[in-house]
This record gives C-alpha cells, structure tokens and sequence, in this order.
C-alpha cells in the first residue's frame, strides 16, 4: 500500500516496479530516489524490468541512442553494457526483457526510411548476435507497439510470443494498424525473418494499437485499442500458443464502456483464480483517468466473462500509463500508475487493484 514510489518531482522521471517474495523495487529514469543504474543523461527511457536469479535485468533506451542492459541487485549501482546501436537514421522503438531468468532475451522493434524489423538478442552475453526476428519493407509495412511475452507456466526453453501492430498489407493506407502476431520457438535462433509470415489477429479495418498479453494456461490473453466503432476502446481476445482461435479473426471481446477514448491497456492475470486484471486510460472525465476491470477466463478459448468497470482515479487528477503485476502468493494484484500533481510535476503511484473488483465478481 505504498505512496511515491518513485516520485519525479519537477524531473522528466520514467519508472516502473515488480513485485518478489518480499516485497517491491522501483527502477528510477531520473528522480529523487536511489540509483540503481549509473548512466549518464537524464533522458534515459526505462522500458523493462524482469525478476533475475539475484535481483532484476533492466533494459532501456539512452539518449544517443543505444539499448542499455544492466543486471542489478536493486541496492549496488552497475555499469550498464551497451547491447544494440542502430545505424543512420533508424530509431529503436518498444523493448522488451523475456526467456527465463538465467538467460535474459531484448526484443524490440527497429524502423528506418527502408521499412521495419523485429529484432532479438541474449542480453548476458557480451558477443552474442542479433538476429532479426521479421522484417517488413516499405512505409506501407510500417510496424510498432512491440510486446513480447513468454508462455504459461514460464517456460526453461525460449519459446516466446511476440505481439505488434502493423499497416494491413491489404489496407493500401499506411495508418490503417491491425495487431499481429509471431510465435518464435527458440529466441536463440528465430527464422528467417523472409520466411516468416505473421498471423493477423485483428481484422477491424481502422486503427489496432497498443497490443498487451499475458501467458495462459490455454496460451494467451490478448489486449488491444480499437477504433472500429468509431471512438477507441479495449477489446480483448483468447490465442492458443501457436496464434489460432476458434474462429479467424479471433472473435474480439469489447473490455470497455466509455463513451470516449480509451487506450494503452495492460493486462495480468492469476493462474490460480483463472482471472486476469486489465487497466486503461480512459477519457471518460474528460480527462485521462484509470480504469480496470476483472476477467474471468474459460477452460477454452472462447467466452471471457467481464466484470464491471472501476474508476481507479478520481474525475479531478488526470492519470495514465498503467502497469500490472500479480502476486501469486497473495492471489492480488498491482496496479502502478503515473498521476499529474500540476506544476508540471507527476508522481508514478502504486495501488492494489481494490477490493471493489473482487466483490463485484
């Protein structure tokens, strides 16, 4: 039930927390707290953080740019090891820290003028190679919001899902987004990105943004921004590993009710319940406010229960940027966000998804 956990004060801070056994971390971008990282720059982008063996692996982007990895026992600063440098005017987009604990896998996203690339590397290893996972050539093809995910239960090989939105080949407009999806069996070795043909899961003909997923027991639960009615909201749908549904496109669950936009999802869910947790920014106020609500999963893939929709935030103070996580153990879950305090200043919280929720189900 902790406040501030990474409080930004007038800084440009960017955060985000995990939960252990004991208790919580906060990894700081640039803030008033202690840092765990040494980089230089105040304008280092945090874009993951994963449990490791003794402590937490760490990804993000610097200011030069390059992808920085550190492992960090979340009490003694490391020197970060530079993994990944793109090349004349492409710019690295969405990272993600994946695989098992032992043996950290990046993945994350590229674009340049030629088109775009998914692209994967071991994170321990200083000589490792960088494989390119899928690769997509034109404006036409132009990809981004990359997630990738493990399987359930967290596997020890390196299969991995990765998820992302990219202009419909047969949209004939660049900003026409659908949401795809590539199994990789073995991050170590993907494919040949030529061979490789991603499933389309969304099929809205308008934009499909900001893809979010979690491993199941019956493969993934998939979370997404839509505007096929008109106005975006949050749609969710149920994948077995290999990206098939019962029906093709996935039949797609719509989370939310708002009458006006929402976006950014983010999704968690407790094997031990069969119940995932999903959180938005929602405009509904009339500014951006958190929202959640509670899933009930079925044996198979099909019919998702939804429970009600909860205000996590007041129609007053606007919020955004959710994360979730669970707790096993405690069969809870976590939900971190980022609120204004006016000023130009803003606080990232962290709160239990309420009690609200679990009575509504």
């Amino acid at each position: 039930g902790a406040e501030d956990t990474c409080s930004a004060g007038a800084g440009d801070g960017n955060c985000n927390a995990i939960a252990d056994e004991d208790g919580w971390i906060a990894v700081e971008g640039s803030a008033d707290g202690e840092n765990l990282v040494d980089a230089e720059g105040a304008s280092d982008t945090l874009h993951a953080i994963t449990a490791a063996d003794e402590g937490w692996h760490v990804a993000w982007l610097d200011r030069t740019p390059a992808i920085r990895f550190a492992s960090t026992d979340g009490k003694v600063p490391v020197i970060p090891s530079e993994v990944y440098r793109p090349a004349g005017d492409a710019v690295v987009g969405d990272i993600s820290i994946v695989g098992p604990a032992a043996e950290p896998y990046l993945v994350w996203s590229e674009t340049g003028p030629s088109g775009s690339r998914i692209m994967t590397r071991a994170a321990l290893a200083a000589t490792a190679e960088t494989h390119v996972v899928f690769s997509s050539t034109g404006v036409a093809q132009q990809m981004g919001d990359v997630v990738a995910r493990v399987p359930d239960p967290v596997p020890v090989d390196r299969s991995a899902g990765v998820f992302f939105k990219m202009a419909a080949l047969d949209s004939g407009e660049s900003g026409n987004f659908e949401i795809f999806y590539i199994p990789v069996s073995d991050l170590a070795a993907p494919l040949d990105p030529l061979s490789v043909t991603p499933i389309r899961v969304t099929s809205a003909g308008e934009y499909s943004g900001h893809p979010d997923a979690f491993g199941i027991a019956q493969g993934w639960i998939l979370v997404w921004e839509d505007e096929r009615e008109g106005i975006r909201g949050i749609y969710a749908t149920l994948l077995d590993f290999h990206g098939e549904a019962p029906s093709s496109p996935p039949e797609a669950e719509e989370i939310s009710s708002s009458p006006a936009d929402c976006q950014d999802p983010h999704v968690a869910c407790l094997a031990s319940a069969a119940t995932c947790a999903v959180s938005w920014t929602d405009e509904r106020y009339g500014r951006f406010a958190i929202f959640s609500t509670l899933l009930a999963l079925p044996a198979g893939l099909e019919g998702i229960e939804r429970g009600p929709e909860i205000g996590m935030t007041d129609s007053g103070t606007s919020a955004w940027y959710p994360a979730l996580a669970t707790d096993e153990a405690r069969s809870q879950f976590f939900l971190a966000y980022t609120i204004s305090r006016g000023a130009n200043q803003s606080d990232t919280l962290l709160n239990f998804v309420g009690q609200e929720l679990e009575e509504a189900l």
